[in-house]
């Protein structure tokens, strides 16, 4: 059975964002769909490195979602042991993908300045989402629900992408035109 590894990280010390909201709302398109029995989702919140490599190896997932923090060349922002900052670079979240990719199709890095791992990870796993710029949290909740909306409904990861970029679009929000 596919499932979805929702991995989110706000560090103690970055602003705060809305990830509960955009979990909460990600569970809620798979239960509104009618393809529900076929999709599993497993959650992991104040994600540490540690807790993203367990939880690759506990549910051979078939999309990892990242929401938090990213820095661009300074890495994507997952927890340390205190609840601060631990900046993850592309190279060594490549190598730990690698190993997954024979369940791991796709890859949506929901953060800001991710395109940098995106691009690097998108060497070894097929579709991989990554952002140029930054995105607020109500357009990042937005692209996720219009994402797992199409997932859910059997649509492919490229149709998925280009509904989570025009449902942003579609509200005239401040990241428009993030498909460019």
């Amino acid at each position: 059975m596919p499932n979805v590894l929702i991995v989110a990280a706000s560090p103690l010390n970055e602003d705060r964002l809305s990830l509960n909201r955009e979990v909460k709302k990600i569970k809620q398109a798979l239960e509104r769909s009618r393809n529900r029995e076929k999709w599993r989702i497993e959650s992991n919140e104040a994600a540490t490195v540690e807790d993203l490599r367990r939880a690759l190896l506990d549910h051979q997932p078939t999309v990892v979602h990242f929401c938090g923090h990213g820095g661009g060349d300074g890495g994507i922002c997952f927890e340390d042991d205190q609840g601060l900052t631990h900046p993850t670079h592309a190279a060594p979240l490549t190598k730990l993908f690698h190993i997954f990719k024979d369940n791991l199709k796709c890859v949506v890095l929901n953060a800001c300045y991710s395109e940098v791992q995106g691009d690097a990870i998108r060497q070894q796993i097929d579709y991989v989402v990554g952002m140029r710029k930054d995105i607020g949290d109500e357009a990042a909740v937005m692209f996720a629900v219009a994402f797992y909306d199409a997932v859910f409904a059997g649509t492919d990861f490229r149709v998925a992408f280009d509904l989570g970029c025009t449902a942003i679009d579609l509200q005239n929000l401040p990241n428009s035109g993030s498909s460019d």
